[in-house]
């Protein structure tokens, strides 16, 4: 009798230490700026990690500084709905056209509010063509979906679309080739200092190797 409690005390001792040992995972919110592009990329990190990732989808149109601000509303909206609290808040959004006051505006209400940017130069799409290859030659988006839509009609035998569901699932074997080449690009981009004249850049990589370390 007394040897099956001591067995027991041990047994829920050992429990108790796994469950200290075990890993908290986050509770992240991402908001993107493109209805299609960007939250069907990241769909396939919502079905396949371990914890629900909220995506919000805003609206196309939206400018950088807009996001954020929807951003910060978001997040105070769903931690009171569904009370929890956020671990990391993320938004997502390209250079575009928009004025370079309301693009730096963004970045620094983005810091004050601890939200974290990933961001392209000058589209998301950049993101893509480096699964592919490097390059750090400046070039205008329609250039960029041009290589992409050639390069993935020779890999994969169909046109690249921004409502193709599938595609974080279809790159996934380039994905390391990819941030790789991103963290090189930044390396080269950091002599330039000011964001917005790093052309091309993205710090998507960033949130993806964030999202890795939650797959299934």
């Amino acid at each position: 009798m007394g040897t099956d409690n001591l067995h027991h005390k041990r047994k829920d001792k050992e429990l108790e230490r796994k469950r200290k040992r075990k890993k908290v995972l986050p509770y992240i919110l991402i908001v993107c700026e493109g209805a299609r592009t960007e939250p069907n990329y990241f769909e396939w990190y919502k079905e396949n990690c371990k914890q629900e990732i909220n995506i919000d989808i805003c609206g196309e149109g939206k400018n950088t500084l807009s996001l954020v601000r929807e951003a910060i509303a978001i997040k105070k909206k769903i931690e009171k709905e569904k009370q929890i609290i956020f671990d990391q808040v993320w938004c997502v959004f390209d250079r575009d056209s928009f004025e370079i006051s309301t693009y730096n505006q963004a970045f620094e209400l983005a810091h004050k509010n601890n939200i974290k940017v990933a961001y392209s130069n000058e589209c998301f799409e950049v993101w893509y063509l480096l699964h592919f290859q490097y390059f750090d030659n400046e070039m205008p988006r329609g250039l960029v979906f041009n290589k992409l839509d050639n390069l993935m009609k020779k890999e994969y035998g169909i046109a690249y679309k921004k409502n193709t569901h599938n595609i974080c699932e279809l790159l996934l074997g380039k994905q390391l080739t990819a941030i790789k080449n991103a963290k090189k690009l930044e390396s080269k981009c950091s002599n330039i200092g000011i964001v917005h004249h790093q052309n091309p850049s993205t710090s998507v990589y960033k949130l993806v190797e964030e999202l890795n370390n939650y797959i299934k």
